[in-house]
């Protein structure tokens, strides 16, 4: 099936014809379009002028290190994120250091066995892939909230919030579970065939190969975990109706576990240039809560401070843990322009947003606010004009 924005296209830069053509006779056979640069800088005039879903790039090249393309082209494309693999034989530890930095999702070092290269790219495109289709859906979700939001204008909106969400639960229920069923598979029958594969081989033991063994197992959890997301997130919109809504199950859990999740989960959303403050206690700060519910909390306050602050300089958030005789309290500030009085006294209207359209429904403050009360808990806006914008959770604690 063709995804909009999924090419199946692969770029492969090598200066060494003999590797070109090892690598071409590996990956033939492969569902993908194979793209063969012979320099650094025919590489990136490649990637600037088409897209690609995975880029393999060797180091030393002619004109450009396979470094230098990575840093041009997010400069030039900052917008567009494409996995990329480093193909090299550069094996130093400051070369492997600085190929992740850059955002490397493996690095591979020569000599390499064609079934190694297959089932790398194999993994990291249907990793790609469904991440991308992960991401897709979640747009398409909000637009369609927007949508049936502004049908709404002039009846009365929380009488059909209900019916509203169980649209949008019937709309996405399909694609997240075509894809945690993808993903479970990939877990269940291709992670162990290639695990087979990797354990039997004579480079078993190398540093990059137990990596990727501990790694991929971790990244299957997180596109499981995203979905998961995607179901509470219309949960939440559904529960948002209901008059006497009460949390599934408040348990004893660790803010701090909480807030990691929830950075984890945003890490991919957030501009790069923005700095995260975030230095975790030694100690636990417990809440008597829903994970899944205070984590849907703690994403969302992030990614709205992300918004406030991504067109100023030096944008910063920061998030603190603090405890109040037997309540638990958890702030996420950041150091923007603050909320105006006027805008203040309606961010937690239902549908009320100042963002643009296409990013924002306005439900989000209120479902958050209609979370934590349901918790026997508080969500206030504590922040100040001039001194940045600032949430205050407070929660029962253990």
């Amino acid at each position: 099936m063709k995804i909009e924005g999924i090419t199946n296209k692969i770029l492969i830069a090598d200066d060494d014809r003999t590797n070109r053509l090892f690598l071409k006779k590996g990956v033939s056979g492969l569902p993908y379009e194979f793209v063969f640069a012979e320099s650094g800088t025919e590489a990136l005039e490649k990637i600037l002028e088409e897209d690609f879903d995975l880029l393999l790039l060797d180091i030393l090249m002619p004109g450009l290190t396979g470094f230098e393309v990575i840093k041009k082209f997010k400069e030039h494309r900052p917008d567009r994120k494409i996995p990329f693999i480093f193909l090299t034989g550069q094996s130093e530890s400051d070369s492997i250091s600085e190929g992740f930095s850059l955002g490397a999702v493996d690095y591979i070092t020569k000599p390499f066995t064609l079934i190694e290269i297959r089932l790398r790219i194999k993994t990291h495109h249907d990793l790609y892939k469904s991440q991308f289709e992960l991401n897709s859906y979640a747009k398409n979700m909000e637009s369609l909230a927007k949508e049936r939001a502004e049908q709404l204008i002039h009846s009365d909106r929380l009488a059909t919030l209900g019916s509203m969400s169980a649209g949008i639960m019937h709309e996405i229920n399909n694609p997240t579970t075509f894809i945690s069923g993808n993903v479970q598979l990939m877990q269940d029958k291709f992670f162990r065939l290639i695990k087979e594969i990797l354990e039997e081989s004579p480079r078993a033991n190398e540093t990059k190969i137990k990596f990727m063994l501990d790694e991929l197992p971790e990244m299957f959890d997180g596109i499981n975990h995203g979905v998961s997301r995607i179901k509470k997130i219309t949960d939440g919109l559904k529960a948002f109706s209901r008059t006497s809504h009460h949390s599934e199950k408040s348990i004893p859990i660790d803010l701090r576990d909480s807030v990691k999740n929830a950075l984890r989960f945003t890490k991919s959303s957030i501009p790069h240039k923005i700095l995260v403050n975030y230095q975790e206690p030694d100690e636990p700060y417990i809440a008597m809560a829903s994970t899944q519910e205070i984590e849907q909390v703690l994403i969302n306050l992030i990614v709205n401070s992300s918004h406030a602050i991504e067109e100023i300089d030096s944008p910063n958030i920061f998030i603190t843990l603090s405890k109040d005789l037997d309540k638990t309290i958890c702030k996420i500030s950041d150091n923007g322009p603050g909320i105006p009085d006027e805008i203040l006294k309606k961010i937690w209207n239902p549908f009320f947003t100042t963002k643009p359209a296409g990013k924002g429904t306005g439900l989000g403050l209120a479902i958050c606010r209609e979370i934590i009360q349901s918790h026997s808990g508080s969500l206030v806006y504590t922040g100040a004009l001039e001194k940045g914008a600032e949430f205050t959770m407070t929660l029962k604690g253990e």
